[in-house]
């Protein structure tokens, strides 16, 4: 038999990852249909002159692709805005040759300029066709979600994960996630990303704690309580959100793969 082991991955492994491509600048929703073989990414944002443009954001988007098919975040997930401007944007490939089942990929990094037409909550949402193939937990298409409260001077919290995560078939996953904020102050809490912010459910048995920001997961505990199967190079997608005590929140989405047997 198998034998388990608890294996830490550490926070300072991560190179961004993430995010998206529709929009809800509330009410309106507006989708994108653009992009392929995506991998994961996050987003994050600070407002440029709290006092005499309040309205005023930078979004730093970061996302990962498979190499040599990197989309764009269309400006069109802000909803309507007084004016949108990318900034810069630039490709940086993070990986070369082949890791498991996610063989080859690379990210793009994008700021946007945006002055949103009024102050207030939103939620800025990409969602778009195609996540990266041989998912056992997806549905094709992926969106992912962050929320922003227009004019209150805040940034959002700025988190890291790796877009790959290897788990070890005998091991249970134990994974800090670190946040931070211009404001030394702020307090965090993690949680899910629910299937209706990501369009997939989380692997059975994948939590993070709300204050501690600590993901467990456990291969076996899921193989048992789905009565399935369980291999290596089985790739699985799942997405956390990290909120501040304000109320802006943003996400991370990323991959698990499962990989040899851990020797003791």
């Amino acid at each position: 038999g198998m034998t388990r082991r608890e294996t830490p991955v550490g926070w300072w492994r991560a190179l961004l990852a993430f995010l998206v491509c529709s929009a809800i600048e509330s009410p309106s929703l507006i989708t994108f249909v653009e992009g392929t073989h995506y991998r994961g990414g996050t987003v994050s944002y600070v407002p440029v002159d709290p006092v005499n443009s309040p309205t005023q954001y930078e979004f730093t988007w970061t996302t990962i692709w498979r190499t040599g098919f990197i989309d764009l975040v269309p400006l069109g997930v802000y909803g309507p805005v007084a004016t949108s401007t990318i900034q810069t944007a630039f490709d940086t490939e993070i990986f070369t040759g082949t890791k498991g089942a996610i063989d080859t990929y690379a990210t793009r990094l994008q700021k946007h300029l945006v002055t949103f037409s009024n102050c207030g909550p939103r939620t800025v949402t990409w969602s778009s066709c195609c996540r990266i193939n041989g998912l056992q937990n997806s549905a094709f298409n992926y969106q992912i979600q962050a929320t922003i409260d227009v004019c209150s001077g805040q940034s959002s919290p700025v988190s890291f994960l790796p877009v790959l995560i290897e788990v070890p078939i005998n091991a249970i996953l134990n994974l800090q996630v670190l946040a931070s904020d211009p404001d030394p102050a702020t307090t965090f809490s993690y949680s899910l990303a629910s299937p209706s912010t990501t369009g997939n459910a989380p692997p059975i048995g994948f939590n993070i704690g709300a204050s501690s920001g600590v993901i467990t997961w456990d291969p076996i505990a899921f193989y048992n309580a789905t009565g399935g199967t369980i291999a290596v190079n089985h790739l699985f997608t799942t997405a956390i959100i990290v909120a501040d005590d304000t109320g802006n929140s943003v996400p991370i989405d990323f991959l698990l793969l499962i990989t040899e047997e851990q020797s003791v």
